[in-house]
């Protein structure tokens, strides 16, 4: 995954540590996440998704050296909403058909369970 940024932007736009450029995004294989525009390009095509899958894969690629517990995204995507994990399975096969996965030979996404706890992994 390759971030992308831009210059250091006025007031608000700053990145959360003075001095450092802002996130915009990241590219992967052939796509492009568009954090500004909250966009999956492939190309020059734009896939749509629906909200909270962009926030699961924005979730999902920013750690994407790292295992991400169901918790973890359940409380970046759904904050202080009651919500059961299957949302997160929802999501995940939204992304799938998007990228083009499969859930049976994954090449982009893989689910792990560490200590009893469901993760996901960019």
């Amino acid at each position: 995954m390759e971030p992308q940024s831009r210059g250091l932007a006025p007031g608000a736009e700053q990145g959360p540590t003075p001095g450092q450029p802002v996130v915009t995004g990241w590219t992967f294989d052939a796509f492009r996440l568009d954090v500004c525009d909250e966009r999956l390009w492939c190309g020059h095509e734009v896939l749509p998704l629906p909200p909270k899958t962009f926030a699961v894969l924005c979730c999902l690629v920013a750690q994407a050296e790292q295992l991400v517990t169901k918790e973890a995204l359940l409380e970046a995507v759904w904050p202080e909403t009651a919500v059961s994990e299957a949302v997160i399975q929802v999501a995940v096969r939204e992304l799938r058909r998007a990228l083009g996965d499969q859930a049976r030979t994954p090449s982009l996404s893989r689910p792990y369970i560490a200590g009893g706890t469901g993760s996901s992994r960019l």
